[in-house]
């Protein structure tokens, strides 16, 4: 989607017309909490509590925050087992004093923060404000600043659209709005960004949605398109990112007349036997077609769903589909897979010239039913319908709604049979380790493009990224040429034709929308990170250079079965992806094909105005 038609969805996607965002001033421009060196991003909140477990192995450790929520979370320190051992809890990397800060958005803020290069932004045609502060009544949480280095998502930000710019040309100055006219500059209105036409000399008349107040202080002075004033958009994957669907084993919950309870619970979900879920059932589920547990096997009767054979009564469950209501990288990554396998005409059929054919953050309208509030106890939600999606903010909120935490009363029954898509940390066998919750989810094994049934682990979903190589040339043995194909690369023009160059497109074009390779879990994405190449303080910059560095060259995180990531359910990307990466924009190494020349692409992120002008020629004064 397009950075307009992102901010056009910010009245549904971020902020809902006459949502207050919270007048409470700005952010704190460094907290009395985060040491004076640090660098502030957020955005996707699935892989969030590990990329805060990562940064507090790096350096100073600080809370993770919350949008909308004024107190932080405490995150465990990790203790890695690999070799050399390190444990996370008596040594960091870093220098005392250095420290990386992230606030869970959800990937739609991430990006909108990313642009705006602020937490504050504003959609200029509904005018309904937003920040990554959330619309509560306290104070910022005490972990944030001001100013955006660096952005997280799921969905990944395509270079082109055949309707109307992608984000990577409106980033870069080249695409147009929806009327035809060039997008190249923004201005700041009540402390956000908004872009405008190039024919405009002067910014519309901006005023605020009823109830909506922007912090800081009125400014209509255009500034340049984010290439000129930043540098070139660095957008590289952060790690293997796996959701799931997933569901509490439990169906029925009895209580004798002394208040015993007795829970029976699905034939398949078990500890050793995962509940299996085939193509056909999946869309079924999430198409909204059925109404009943009972009905999949009808659905599919060479893969039947059934009950404990303890429990009696006929086997009815209501089936209540649950997802994200806020705009999700992980809903993109769910919708791009249904959209693959579900045929045509499915609720999740995208039109290839809308948006470049690429999958939403945000559920089929005509699915989307009611909130769930997850600040309130886990109670079904008003005008809840079993047909359309119950909706919940984050990760979290789709776990504490998926769980089955009520107990009935004396000679009563409680049936509750809710499934949604959620990350692999929030359920087990992977919960028992991070201490994320206590809801007690399983996943299932899903059907995959060889017919098998997959559960969902960090080897099977590394068997479905192996097949995605970095950019690199055509011909030629390894190390490869590394092609910067969205990232802008001014030198080589015809790069930039390859639209998803460092990240697997949001569309069934990308080779992870049903992976092919044998073993593969299907439901694969990854967890992208959006930085600048040129950034103004020094401190600052060295701070993302050496974090990165570390991050992508370690065990701790990039070991297999035992670092941050494999411990919590997701993936590592492949060594030849961190290669790629460390070379081509923290090392400014073109690889050698045998018997090629080096020559370096300039893509390596620097300090603005630095002696390495052709990364940040003058003019760029860096974010």
């Amino acid at each position: 989607m397009t950075l307009r038609s992102t901010l056009l969805l910010a009245s549904t996607m971020l902020a809902v017309a006459g949502q207050a965002v919270a007048a409470t001033g700005t952010f704190p421009s460094k907290s009395t909490t985060v040491t004076t060196n640090a660098i502030f991003g957020g955005g996707a909140s699935l892989p969030a509590p590990y990329l805060r477990q990562a940064s507090d192995c790096w350096g100073d450790k600080i809370d993770l925050a919350f949008r909308g929520v004024a107190a932080t979370t405490t995150i465990f320190d990790f203790n890695y087992a690999g070799v050399p051992a390190f444990n996370c809890a008596t040594t960091q990397v870093s220098p005392v004093g250095q420290a990386v800060s992230y606030i869970s958005t959800g990937s739609g803020r991430g990006i909108l923060g990313y642009f705006a290069h602020s937490p504050f932004y504003v959609d200029p045609i509904g005018k309904t404000g937003d920040s990554w502060l959330g619309s509560g009544t306290g104070p910022a949480p005490t972990v944030y600043a001001t100013k955006v280095n660096f952005g997280a998502s799921e969905a990944g930000l395509p270079q082109h659209d055949a309707n109307d710019g992608g984000d990577i040309d409106t980033y870069n100055g080249t695409s147009v709005d929806g009327l035809s006219n060039p997008v190249s500059r923004y201005v700041i209105q009540s402390g956000v960004a908004i872009e405008i036409p190039n024919t405009a000399t002067s910014p519309a008349p901006f005023t605020a949605s009823p109830g909506v107040t922007l912090p800081g202080t009125v400014n209509t002075t255009p500034f340049a398109q984010p290439l000129a004033t930043y540098g070139h958009a660095i957008q590289i994957p952060l790690l293997v990112a796996i959701p799931t669907v997933s569901f509490s084993s439990v169906y029925k919950k009895v209580a004798s007349s002394t208040g015993k309870v007795t829970s029976y619970k699905f034939l398949q979900a078990t500890a050793t036997q995962k509940l299996r879920l085939s193509n056909k059932q999946l869309c079924a589920i999430f198409s909204g077609t059925v109404s009943d547990w009972n009905q999949l096997t009808g659905i599919d009767s060479t893969n039947p769903i059934s009950k404990a054979t303890a429990d009696t009564a006929a086997f009815s469950v209501p089936l209540q589909i649950v997802g994200r209501s806020d705009g999700s990288g992980t809903t993109s990554i769910f919708y791009r897979h249904l959209e693959k396998i579900c045929g045509a005409g499915n609720a999740y059929t995208v039109d290839a010239n809308t948006a470049g054919g690429n999958a939403p953050t945000t559920l089929p309208s005509a699915l989307q039913g009611p909130t769930y509030d997850k600040t309130q106890p886990n109670v079904a939600v008003g005008g809840e319908v079993t047909t359309k999606f119950t909706r919940a903010d984050g990760n979290d909120g789709v776990a504490k709604y998926l769980s089955f935490t009520a107990v009935p009363t004396a000679n009563n029954t409680l049936v509750q049979g809710r499934i949604g898509y959620v990350g692999n940390d929030y359920v087990l066998p992977y919960v028992l380790k991070n201490g994320q919750n206590t809801y007690g989810l399983f996943s299932a094994a899903l059907q995959n493009s060889k017919n098998a049934y997959v559960a969902a682990t960090p080897a099977a979903a590394l068997l479905a990224f192996a097949a995605v190589q970095a950019p690199q040339t055509t011909s030629g043995a390894a190390p490869y040429y590394y092609t910067p194909g969205l990232n802008g690369d001014r030198s080589n023009p015809a790069t930039n034709a390859t639209t998803y160059a460092w990240v697997s497109a949001a569309n069934i074009a990308s080779p992870l929308a049903d992976p092919t390779a044998t073993g593969s879990y299907p439901l694969v994405g990854t967890t992208n990170g959006l930085f600048y190449q040129c950034y103004a303080d020094t401190t600052e910059t060295t701070i993302v250079q050496n974090f990165l560095s570390w991050y992508y060259s370690n065990g701790v995180v990039n070991d297999k079965s035992k670092g941050i990531l494999a411990i919590n359910g997701f993936a590592p990307v492949t060594p030849q992806y961190q290669s790629a990466i460390q070379q081509t924009f923290l090392l400014n190494n073109y690889p050698l094909k045998t018997g090629g020349t080096a020559t370096p692409l300039n893509l390596d992120i620097q300090q603005a105005g630095s002696t390495f002008t052709a990364e940040c020629p003058t003019g760029v004064t860096g974010a």
